[in-house]
């Protein structure tokens, strides 16, 4: 019989509510879930079409009687509530999860992706599957080497976003297996016939916690009839101005891959695309922050054909050789203007952005972006991308003034 299912930790660690990995997102949970749940369904792109990845983000809500074993689940969150009474932010959590959990209608985030192979390994659950990756494992990245992500993390945007913290993972992959699962990460909580818990649940079949062999259906407008996964928020976390948070991350972080054609976007039924980009940028205020001005200047830099806009592709005997990267495997684009930012952008592969750099040089204004497309240039960035977090700035990257050489010097 389908229920939730907890897993008792045999006296092991008692998990709280401070979950680092969800903490992670909380900041900006809106820019967090996009990220990475877009970086996700480009790493997943199918390479047998040629037409771009498009991901859809749309808000439904769903009666409570259709929440799968509804009550199951809400003696579990009051049960959390009553073994963590001594720590505050639990206490606050459950007490508003179950208010949630208590209404009519439970709001809902359906995240859907198209012209992707969906999770494959759903009908074995093997470890090491992408299904399993993404649904069972910690600390497991679902990626190749070439990838967006790498540490295993981005999965916990999703529950970030929860205030239920339990989401519903619904695939089919290329070769027609249809696969659903739910997962609750609450905390540790005492059972009278388990023990302490792990704080983990599964939405399953029976003990074995594997995948249900068909498509979920919380969104009765909705069928997949191709390839692709489908993600549901439970409990979504809906702030004032949502879809503007939701447009406004697209464009920061996916600028590149927006222009490239290679990823669309549908919000709530706007679709962001290559074709109709100009649209969505130039309803952006330049002078709203330093992030939008210098988002405007690098959308400007990428799309414009002025002649000022200087192309350099890697020349890897002026950087890179001795580290295997060969010519062209990154392109740095720039031109020089008054009041420009004076940093770059920097992307890999599927075009997300990666970082700015900026402090490269005092005295010459001018803006940038370096898109790195080389399979062995990504696999580097790739395992710097921490680092690379914690010297933003400090003018110690070695690869700067290497790659302004031609420009600048």
């Amino acid at each position: 019989m389908k229920k939730w299912r907890f897993v008792s930790n045999q006296n092991s660690t008692i998990v709280g509510i401070n979950d680092a990995g969800i903490e992670t997102f909380t900041a900006d949970m809106h820019r967090s879930l996009v990220r990475e749940i877009i970086q996700n369904s480009l790493d997943a792109k199918n390479p047998q079409i040629d037409e771009p990845v498009r991901v859809e983000l749309k808000m439904i809500a769903l009666n409570r009687d259709k929440v799968p074993d509804v009550d199951n689940l809400q003696s579990i969150i009051q049960k959390c509530r009553n073994s963590n009474k001594d720590e505050m932010d639990a206490e606050k959590f459950f007490d508003n999860a179950n208010n949630l959990i208590s209404q009519p209608t439970i709001n809902i985030l359906r995240i859907s992706d198209y012209n992707t192979i969906g999770l494959e390994g759903s009908d074995t659950c093997e470890k090491g599957t992408s299904w399993s990756r993404l649904v069972k494992e910690n600390g497991s990245s679902n990626k190749e080497k070439s990838s967006g992500g790498s540490f295993g993390i981005g999965k916990s945007a999703t529950f970030a976003c929860s205030d239920l913290r339990t989401v519903f993972y619904s695939s089919l992959d290329t070769k027609g297996v249809k696969s659903n699962f739910g997962v609750a990460k609450l905390v540790s909580y005492e059972d009278e016939e388990i023990g302490w818990t792990t704080g983990i649940g599964y939405y399953s079949e029976d003990k074995r916690f594997v995948a249900i062999p068909e498509l979920a259906s919380f969104d009765e407008e909705y069928t997949r009839d191709s390839a692709g996964t489908d993600i549901y928020v439970f409990g979504v976390h809906k702030s004032e101005k949502y879809k503007e948070k939701l447009i406004r991350a697209v464009l920061l972080d996916f600028l590149v891959s927006l222009i490239k054609g290679n990823l669309t976007v549908e919000i709530q039924g706007d679709e962001i695309k290559k074709e109709n980009l100009a649209r969505y940028m130039s309803q952006l205020n330049p002078y709203e922050s330093e992030e939008i001005k210098s988002l405007l200047e690098y959308y400007h830099l990428l799309s414009s054909a002025d002649p000022k806009v200087v192309r350099i592709p890697l020349d890897s005997n002026v950087y890179g050789k001795k580290y295997g990267f060969e010519d062209g495997e990154c392109t740095l684009y720039l031109k020089e203007g008054e009041g420009y930012n004076r940093k770059v952008l920097i992307t890999r592969k599927a075009g997300m952005r990666i970082l700015e750099q900026n402090r490269i040089s005092g005295s010459i204004e001018f803006t940038g972006v370096m898109i790195i497309e080389g399979a062995k240039m990504n696999e580097a960035f790739k395992t710097m991308e921490v680092p690379f977090s914690r010297c933003m700035g400090t003018g110690k990257v070695p690869w700067k003034r290497a790659l302004l050489y031609k420009y600048f010097e």
